[in-house]
């Protein structure tokens, strides 16, 4: 692929995450970008420019408010007579302990809710039966473990259907999460149906790490680790200069 030239490509990241953190953070600018490639050796800038674009996966505000419209709230396999009857009875959780995605994700669901149902999101739950828990992405699923371990032990009722829902997954972050959640409702002797949607699946298991959908490295580099260990307690591990 013929290499674009570095002002294109500043340009063309700072368009692509031009809604990051909108309101809370100034608008990405091609001056931005800049200044963030220039901590590298001037050699690789270019290179490494185009190598990112090139990868860069940015879930936009207007993609994910498509997706969770299309693929949530106007989802016709939703159990119930239809979509406003179901999320009318669901409780719909807001309980990430770090990070704001959920509550993000929860407050474009009752756009969405609004729009096509009419419906106030604050007086959903009409069912004890039915959970919803939002994120954008599983990758371990270790947050989601966090959240929902503690939600089973403290405030999960003793019966109900528990709906995770992401954008995307990881096959060994979605097995793990499955059976840590089961394991937990079971020492709590609860009886509680963990539903992950068919969403993108990439797959990272190391069992089948021959055709694995992610980047594995094959060896470990060599470097002084106790130099590394050192330059991390000094906050300078991402310095190029440092390593």
């Amino acid at each position: 692929m013929e290499l674009k030239s570095r002002d294109e490509i500043l340009v063309s990241i700072a368009e692509e995450v031009k809604d990051y953190r909108e309101g809370e953070l100034p608008l990405p600018t091609p001056e931005h970008v800049d200044k963030w490639i220039s901590q590298f050796d001037k050699k690789v800038q270019v290179p490494l420019l185009n190598a990112f674009s090139r990868n860069l996966v940015y879930i936009s505000k207007s993609w994910f408010r498509d997706f969770l419209e299309r693929q949530w709230v106007l989802n016709t396999h939703m159990p119930g007579s239809d979509g406003k009857g179901f999320w009318s009875k669901a409780n719909i959780l807001d309980i990430q302990q770090n990070g704001t995605s959920q509550h993000d994700i929860v407050r474009l669901l009752g756009e969405g809710l609004r729009t096509h149902f009419g419906l106030d999101i604050e007086q959903c739950g009409g069912s004890p039966d039915v959970y919803i828990y939002f994120d954008d992405i599983l990758f371990s699923g270790s947050r989601i473990r966090q959240d929902l371990g503690q939600w089973v032990a403290e405030k999960a009722p003793r019966k109900c259907t528990l709906y995770i829902l992401t954008a995307f997954s990881h096959t060994l972050g979605d097995y793990q999460t499955k059976k840590f959640l089961e394991d937990a409702a079971k020492k709590c002797r609860k009886d509680i149906h963990v539903i992950a949607f068919d969403v993108p699946t990439l797959e990272n298991k190391k069992a089948n790490k021959n055709y694995s959908e992610v980047l594995w490295p094959l060896h470990c580099p060599s470097m002084n680790w106790s130099k590394l260990t050192w330059q991390r307690s000094t906050n300078s591990l991402l310095s190029p200069e440092k390593l």
